[in-house]
């Protein structure tokens, strides 16, 4: 299951194999191990540890955490509990859809076995995309989320751009609204406005049928 994680990885471009460019800069090496919650023991989730010090400091030591962009749980729930057609989903692998720069990928270092055979000698591989754990990677997504609907709002409705403001708590939509119709409408535009920044919206969940037979 371990290598299964890693190869998918891989497989999705979200860290790549290569030397780090050492004369860009200094290289650090990110530790990673598996995670497992004791009701789904069938799935396993690699974890790369960014707190790990070396010489007393850490890779999170280093970074900014930035503005936090959160909105607040409370009014989202509030706002939940608005209107009788209530709907929810989630950004599939949201911090993994934001890349990081070319120049920074050398401080994402991991090593890991090539071709997944673990007789040969490990290999250096690097991330190409922010990753949960680093104290930086809130804010560099919602703003690249914030930044697609900014980019994109004069095509799309006033409530869909709203959505993104008010019915958001980090990578989960809550939104209720007055008819199905418009819950189906509303759902379409917001897939729409996200795809063109590479997000996809998925686990949709409702108790309309009508809503939950039109997500594709």
């Amino acid at each position: 299951m371990y290598k299964d994680c890693m190869e998918d990885l891989l497989k999705k471009g979200y860290a790549t194999k290569g030397q780090p460019a050492k004369a860009q800069g200094e290289t650090w090496y990110l530790p990673h191990h598996a995670v497992q919650h004791p009701a789904k023991p069938e799935k396993v989730h690699v974890v790369f540890d960014w707190f790990t010090k070396y010489h007393g400091k850490s890779l999170n030591n280093e970074l900014l955490q930035g503005p936090d962009l959160t909105n607040s749980p409370v009014w989202v729930l509030t706002r939940f509990l608005q209107d009788p057609v209530a709907f929810m989903s989630d950004v599939e692998a949201m911090f993994h859809q934001v890349h990081v720069n070319p120049e920074d990928h050398r401080v994402l270092c991991f090593l890991w076995w090539p071709h997944e055979n673990l007789d040969l000698e490990p290999e250096e591989f690097m991330m190409t995309v922010h990753l949960f754990g680093a104290v930086s990677c809130p804010i560099c997504a919602n703003f690249a989320l914030k930044k697609t609907t900014a980019d994109n709002q004069a095509d799309f409705s006033s409530e869909a751009v709203r959505m993104v403001e008010q019915n958001f708590y980090v990578d989960n939509c809550l939104k209720s609204i007055d008819s199905e119709g418009d819950a189906i409408h509303l759902s379409s535009e917001l897939s729409q406005l996200w795809k063109r920044g590479g997000f996809q919206l998925s686990k949709w969940l409702s108790k309309e049928c009508k809503f939950v037979e039109a997500v594709p």
